[in-house]
């Protein structure tokens, strides 16, 4: 997706579709893979949180430390320079 900067800008199906493109799977529930990065925004997690309850399952997954949460910005990051760009421990 040429000229997105902004991961404001992009819709849940946006990043879906990038994942997809990039050669990455998109799953719905953090027990369908073993070893699964999870990308949340805090402005969209608490924006959803009275109608899906995001926030929750975001939270959860945090404290266990069990997948590491990345950020759309991680993505767009990752996909302009090519590679998956290292992460930070959890």
């Amino acid at each position: 997706m040429t000229g997105v900067d902004s991961p404001a800008s992009l819709s849940k199906f946006d990043l879906e579709k990038l994942v997809k493109q990039n050669g990455g799977a998109v799953f719905q529930s953090e027990k369908s893979q073993r070893h699964m990065r999870v990308i949340a925004d805090r402005g969209i997690v608490n924006s959803a949180i009275s109608a899906y309850g995001e926030i929750i399952k975001v939270a959860a997954l945090k404290k266990r430390g069990t997948h590491d949460i990345l950020r759309p910005r991680w993505l767009l990051d990752s996909i302009n320079m090519g590679f998956m760009l290292p992460l930070e421990p959890r």
